[in-house]
């Protein structure tokens, strides 16, 4: 048995219900397989250095994704959720490519597993002791199960996957966007789950793109049959217009968007008149 952490990066400018709901599908289509079980699932928003038009500052998307994730256990019980969040990416004054983000969360990984101190980590030169310890606090969750499964099994095998996508997968295709070393190492050394939509086809690409058909059986293929067009693009010209964005992302984060006027957006929350009056 394999455990996985699955691993998903973006904008996330704003997140939406939809980039959540991806990691419920792919948690379901692994576990239908028998051959895993999902520890966890990560979410890794891109730096500033990405410089795409448009893109809010870090700590706004840090926010709002914690605003979405929810923190610590809900009053009624219901455990806090099993998707977290991972500043290593956001925080960094550059962008990284997606191959060193599974990277450095396979090594906390392999740390704990080895029961080594995740300071001596081989990180960028930048990575101070500060920082890990700072991360050390946020991975608190997955040391904690990685310790209870080492307290059952000698040698647990726990592996990073990267979640995302059809475009991301597709986007391989595109000159200049990928590093030839970066897709090959992201599909060998850690796999995919991919989700597509009705209509697409993914395992023709699959299958006609040479440098990846080799490991075509690390590439997990979901379709998402719920078909559901909510984009962070749609939700931002929608703010602009000061329309409605309910149920598009949750009202934490439409709360944040509206108390932060961001987005260009100058409306607030609609309150229904006192007809009573």
């Amino acid at each position: 048995m394999r455990y996985i952490v699955l691993v998903a990066g973006g904008s996330f400018n704003p997140v939406t219900n939809m980039h959540l709901r991806m990691f419920e599908l792919a948690r379901d289509a692994l576990i239908k397989t028998g051959q895993f079980k999902v520890l966890g699932g990560i979410v890794s928003p891109v730096s500033d250095g990405y410089n795409k038009p448009g893109l809010l500052p870090s700590k706004h998307r840090i926010e709002m994704l914690k605003l979405a994730l929810g923190r610590g256990s809900c009053s009624d019980g219901i455990p806090s959720s099993w998707i977290r969040l991972g500043t290593w990416e956001a925080i960094r004054s550059q962008w990284t490519p997606t191959r060193k983000v599974l990277d450095h969360y396979q090594r906390r990984i392999d740390a704990m597993l080895a029961d080594t101190d995740e300071a001596q980590l081989n990180g960028p030169p930048d990575e101070k002791r500060s920082r890990i310890d700072e991360e050390s606090d946020e991975l608190a969750w997955l040391r904690s199960l990685v310790a209870k499964l080492r307290a059952k099994e000698s040698q647990p095998d726990v592996r990073i996957m990267l979640l995302c996508g059809g475009d991301v997968l597709q986007s391989f295709a595109v000159k200049g966007v990928w590093q030839e070393e970066d897709m090959v190492s992201i599909v060998r050394d850690y796999g995919m789950v991919v989700l597509s939509r009705p209509g697409s086809d993914p395992h023709r690409f699959v299958h006609t793109f040479d440098l990846i058909n080799p490991y075509e059986r690390n590439i997990r293929l979901v379709t998402e049959w719920a078909v559901n067009d909510i984009s962070s693009t749609l939700i931002r010209r929608t703010l602009q217009r000061n329309e409605s964005v309910r149920y598009m992302l949750p009202d934490p984060v439409i709360d944040y968007i509206y108390r932060n006027g961001l987005y260009g957006s100058t409306a607030s929350w609609p309150r229904l008149e006192n007809f009573a009056d």
